[in-house]
């Protein structure tokens, strides 16, 4: 992270079963999230000095929901995907065969990825 926000108190809580994939999937999924959690960071909480990210896992039969969300700034919908967004949606569609949406509020942005249970075999 950036010098900005060396003065912040920004904690990062993951929830969620543990899941057990394909090791070129694990790597885009870590990808996605990491910059999910980027993403909080650098535009939530740059006029608060403090807030908290949530990273949601859950699994539904055959597919998995990942959710991050923050209780930042907001911002309004519809949301203009940055450089790394795009990178994000492009990811979650071609190396995952899934969705990404993204929704800001006036208490937090959340971004939702859906894809597809692959297990490791």
């Amino acid at each position: 992270f950036s010098n900005d926000h060396d003065n912040k108190n920004i904690s990062i809580e993951y929830r969620g079963p543990k899941l057990f994939i394909k090791s070129k999937m694990a790597v885009s999924i870590a990808l996605i999230i990491n910059e999910l959690i980027q993403n909080c960071v650098k535009h939530a909480f740059t006029t608060i000095g403090e807030g908290k990210i949530n990273v949601i896992i859950q699994e539904n039969g055959h597919m998995v929901k990942v959710q991050v969300s923050d209780n930042g700034i907001g911002c309004s919908t519809p949301i203009t995907l940055s450089l790394g967004l795009e990178i994000v949606k492009m990811m979650v569609e071609h190396d995952l065969s899934g969705h990404f949406c993204i929704q800001g509020t006036s208490k937090g942005t959340n971004a939702f990825v859906e894809f597809p249970l692959i297990r490791e075999e």
